[in-house]
């Protein structure tokens, strides 16, 4: 049986990026891209200002290349507006810094130059997040996990291998395991011991012929 990803909780992921939110425009956006754009580290931190934006206006959409993606195949996220609006405080923050924006600049630059940081730069940033978060470290692809998860119980199978940009959907059927997780927990709710009082309902009501 194939073991269940590692993901974050609907709590731990709010507490996350409040802390994020709180170290800054920078961190929050890339913890952002991570749980609710799905994308890899390496995307993340590759991104430039060009891949998130329309006639230097955020868009709606992060356009992930093919030179940044894996095995080449880029794709096209939408953002949900947490990321639209912290998108846009960062844009705003950074052409106040720096003038206005390059398309060429990293969203997720170092803080001493103009160059993107490296997945390692991204890595140590989740670890020290998800420390203060959560008393332990994460990796970054927990927060991709994430995301994922969440697609499954509102959407296709199809439409979240789209989403993440796997070739193949045996590469998505691991988040199925985690769906069937949820359906026992159902179940066990449902069907499990009763509740104290609830005792009193029971033989109240004929069985139907």
């Amino acid at each position: 049986m194939t073991k269940p990803v590692e993901t974050l909780n609907q709590e731990e992921h709010e507490e996350l990026e409040k802390i994020a939110a709180k170290k800054g425009d920078r961190d929050l956006v890339l913890i952002l891209l991570l749980g609710r754009a799905g994308l890899r580290i390496g995307e993340a931190v590759g991104l430039s200002w060009g891949d998130v934006t329309v006639d230097r206006k955020v868009s709606r959409w992060v356009s992930v290349p093919g030179a940044l993606a894996k095995r080449g195949r880029g794709r096209t996220i939408p953002m949900d507006d947490r990321l639209h609006t912290a998108l846009l405080s960062h844009a705003t923050a950074e052409a106040a810094r720096l003038g206005e924006l390059d398309e060429a600049w990293p969203v997720a630059r170092t803080l001493r130059r103009h160059g993107p940081m490296t997945e390692r730069n991204g890595r140590r940033i989740v670890h020290a997040l998800s420390d203060s978060a959560l008393g332990r470290r994460i990796h970054p692809h927990v927060l991709r996990h994430t995301f994922a998860t969440r697609l499954m119980k509102v959407t296709s199978l199809r439409t979240v291998q789209e989403l993440l940009g796997h070739k193949h959907v045996s590469s998505t059927q691991i988040y199925t395991h985690v769906s069937q997780a949820d359906m026992q927990d159902a179940v066990r709710s449902a069907f499990g011991r009763k509740k104290a009082g609830s005792r009193a309902l029971e033989g109240t009501e004929e069985e139907p012929g």
